[in-house]
């Protein structure tokens, strides 16, 4: 399962009720969703340092958390691989089969 772009309304409506990024003084420019919605990611530009970033969130039972950060990155498509390659790893590990305990 991969992560893929998303609409800004789709990703305001799936970080409800809390909307941790409300907190954060960035602006958002592209918003990124894995296929159930519960790992969620943005990319951001912060004017106070000049710099790219991203924001990654996981999302479930009523709460959304940051869960990594990204700061001080070159460009926005720097923002946006880092973002991309760093949701991938957490959705392939959290889809992946459990391992059944050895007895």
């Amino acid at each position: 399962m991969s992560c893929e772009p998303i609409t800004k309304r789709k990703f305001d409506a799936l970080q409800a009720p809390t909307k941790p990024m409300e907190k954060l003084r960035v602006t958002q420019y592209q918003w990124f969703a894995n296929e159930d919605g519960t790992l969620l990611g943005t990319v951001v530009f912060d004017p106070a340092d000049q710099s790219w970033g991203s924001v990654i969130l996981r999302a479930g039972l009523g709460e959304c958390r940051v869960v990594q950060i990204a700061e001080r990155l070159a460009t926005q498509q720097d923002a946006r691989l880092q973002l991309r390659v760093a949701m991938d790893g957490m959705d392939a590990r959290s889809n992946a089969a459990p391992r059944s305990a050895a007895i």
